[in-house]
């Protein structure tokens, strides 16, 4: 199968459409031009509120300049309000090779590193006063908060509140509540934020030797707030997949997920409040379950989601690993 994007300023030549995926929020085409390169294209799905943002110059250039060979942010090529297109050296996340279960551990322990490394960069660079008002604040707590506050979501979003409300009951219900706040209103000196860094979002390279080794996708989320809304937004998805792995009776796969959140949180470096983003996870985890009921629908897996979401309130710090650094 072929398409051709007239549209595409970057590349209107045919390419080989690889791979579709949709929900309510987002469509994906992944797609191999005529040079190699894949192009990965995303449009705003039917259920989306709002629109693709025009990724800002200042974000471009912090990204280009943070980027290295092992990782390295990725901004579209084309952008529209309805639209955006990267040009990468990959066709499969690190959240496919994850969910499939073809990342050998000391790989992953290795790109999680780089990913930790790569956001140390990005947060390290100053925010100029006059960029206060450029950057929004990161979408997605917000877009949980207010989710928690409503309990109005397309599809099965509305009875999903319903039924994790009935589920934690009202003291668990007002603990997620804060913590969800909490990431909105840090006391922390805000950074220019990646916005999403999820591992649907690390392409990794077809060819190991290529260059960079995994491409973010990058510019759409972009927020000023405080570093552990990132570092959170990771962490989150590695927790799923540990439990995955744990309800699969997988050992090797759990002990190398935990070797991959110590990686992340090392490669970041002691620059982090790890309080916060243990509460941040628990907030990610949460809002994966409210995406789904909102932009896929329902599943029986949200009973799943409901027991791990009350796990994870009564005990936020088991998401992250004891600093050796601190007594």
């Amino acid at each position: 199968m072929t398409v051709s994007h007239a549209n595409d300023t970057e590349n209107a030549e045919a390419a080989q459409v690889i791979e579709t995926f949709s929900s309510g929020y987002q469509l994906t085409e992944i797609a191999r031009t005529p040079d190699g390169t894949v192009r990965w294209t995303r449009r705003p799905g039917l259920n989306r509120t709002d629109r693709y943002p025009p990724p800002h110059p200042d974000f471009r250039r912090r990204a280009a300049s943070v980027s290295d060979t092992d990782f390295a942010f990725h901004t579209p090529t084309h952008s529209t309000a309805d639209h955006a297109a990267w040009s990468v050296p990959g066709a499969r996340t690190l959240a496919a090779h994850m969910l499939a279960g073809t990342r050998e551990p000391q790989l992953l322990h290795t790109d999680l590193l780089a990913a930790g490394r790569g956001l140390a960069r990005l947060h390290r660079l100053p925010v100029e006063p006059s960029l206060a008002g450029v950057y929004p604040e990161p979408r997605w707590p917000r877009r949980f908060l207010d989710w928690l506050r409503s309990g109005q979501a397309p599809r099965a979003g509305a009875a999903w509140h319903f039924k994790l409300r009935r589920h934690l009951g009202p003291r668990r219900w007002q603990t997620l509540l804060d913590m969800t706040d909490r990431m909105l209103h840090q006391q922390r000196t805000p950074v220019v934020l990646h916005g999403w860094p999820s591992t649907g979002s690390l392409v990794l390279a077809d060819d190991p030797t290529a260059f960079p080794r995994i491409a973010v996708l990058s510019g759409l989320e972009v927020a000023l707030g405080a570093a552990e809304v990132d570092l959170a937004c990771l962490l989150g998805e590695l927790v799923e997949f540990r439990y995955y792995a744990q309800n699969a009776g997988n050992a090797v796969h759990v002990a190398g997920v935990d070797a991959a959140v110590t990686a992340l949180l090392d490669g970041y470096g002691p620059a982090v409040d790890r309080s916060a983003v243990a509460t941040g996870a628990v907030v990610r985890v949460a809002t994966h379950a409210h995406d789904f009921a909102a932009y896929v629908g329902w599943h029986t897996a949200l009973d799943t989601y409901a027991a791990i979401i009350t796990e994870l309130l009564d005990d936020p710090d088991r998401t992250v690993p004891t600093d050796p650094t601190r007594p």
